[in-house]
């Protein structure tokens, strides 16, 4: 009977050691719950306002640039001059050498009967 009463005693400690261990452990995670979300919520905080002074800085960039460009016409209307300028030599180097391609050919003898349409060409062209 002893041993069974001492068997009894056991278990019961050990049913409340793990009770004890498990409340613990349900306080401890509640803690660090409150902190992860803490931490969390600083982090997005910072974020945001590394976002927002992305943003601002872009803003404040565009502003000026803007406010130079207003001050200065002459330096734009060469900007856009320029900006045309090569936009126009692409387009005149792409059909020269169209051109330059179908003066090749005609010398070497292209057959007839083969179309510009049926060429291979780059997506641009």
């Amino acid at each position: 009977e002893k041993r069974i009463l001492f068997h009894k005693a056991s278990e019961e400690m050990k049913v409340k050691t793990a009770r004890a261990v498990a409340i613990a452990k349900a306080e401890a995670d509640r803690a660090n719950e409150d902190i992860h979300l803490r931490r969390l919520k600083a982090e997005s905080e910072q974020r945001r306002k590394r976002n927002i002074a992305a943003i601002n800085a872009v803003f404040a960039h565009v502003s000026a640039s803007l406010s130079s460009a207003a001050s200065k016409p002459k330096e734009v209307l060469t900007f856009v001059g320029y900006i045309c300028l090569f936009v126009s030599s692409i387009f005149f180097a792409r059909e020269t050498s169209k051109l330059i391609r179908s003066i090749i050919e005609s010398f070497i003898g292209r057959p007839q009967l083969v179309r510009e349409t049926t060429r291979r060409s780059l997506p641009w062209s």
